[in-house]
């Protein structure tokens, strides 16, 4: 933060007289928060705003109040990477409407340069709301985003509740190996009633309290449960036995 600070716009890029007091991080942001424009064309820059956008936001009500009106601004922003650091900043705080809106323009946000803090905030995506698994199932299969559709992916995979699985089934037929893995695993921890994967429940290790339900859960798909990686040479044999299992209980899912 200390050294991004060292980059700072020009007084006549950001129309300051002067560069504002207050802390590393105040600076930073009183400034590069009116300046998107010059972030465009300085990786310090991008650098420092991803860094302010990934923080928690501010304790004080005014602060928070600039924060919020900043990242709503950010988020309908011309740049692309300012669009894509603020729907992330949204997404890290479990937003619907930040995911939703994220998801309506993944391919876009794709080009990003800030595609990877973006792709990790998606993955990290932990809320069951069924509006965000529709969402996070929208990035899953956006042509020519592989990033973003494998962040995706994961979430969808560590969730895995019953409104999970139509997303999940889908990704059987993926070209992406990466996404046929993740449909795999996020279908058999459904079946095996494994809570969802919070970095809460993995520090506990609540996620051992699983129960099984036995409603999916039938002689024919059980050798084909797996919560690792299936090897490349057994997965189209787990794929096939997958999307047979989804054949049969498609219907128990409308």
């Amino acid at each position: 933060m200390f050294a991004s600070g060292l980059a700072l716009p020009p007084n006549n890029r950001s129309g300051r007289d002067q560069i504002p007091t207050g802390t590393c991080h105040e600076v930073v942001w009183a400034v590069l928060k009116d300046s998107a424009a010059y972030i465009d064309l300085s990786p310090a820059c991008l650098t420092a705003m991803e860094t302010l956008l990934r923080e928690d936001p501010p304790e004080t009500a005014a602060a928070l109040r600039d924060f919020s009106e900043s990242i709503q601004r950010f988020a309908q922003s011309a740049s692309v990477n300012l669009r894509a650091l603020a729907l992330a900043s949204g997404i890290r705080r479990q937003d619907v409407q930040s995911l939703a809106q994220f998801a309506a323009q993944a391919s876009l946000l794709a080009k990003s340069q800030v595609i990877h803090p973006a792709a990790a905030a998606v993955a990290a995506w932990r809320d069951p709301d069924p509006a965000g698994l529709a969402a996070l199932g929208t990035i899953s299969q956006t042509a020519g985003a592989d990033t973003l559709s494998r962040s995706a992916a994961q979430a969808l995979m560590m969730i895995h509740t019953k409104d999970t699985v139509p997303h999940l089934a889908k990704l059987l037929s993926s070209t992406d190996p990466e996404l046929r893995g993740a449909a795999i695993r996020g279908l058999s921890f459904f079946v095996k009633g494994v809570p969802i994967l919070s970095a809460e429940n993995l520090r506990s290790m609540a996620y051992f309290a699983e129960v099984e339900n036995p409603e999916y859960f039938d002689e024919t798909i059980s050798p084909y449960v797996s919560i690792i990686p299936v090897s490349p040479a057994k997965e189209a044999e787990y794929v096939n036995a997958w999307q047979a299992w989804w054949r049969r209980m498609a219907t128990r899912f409308n």
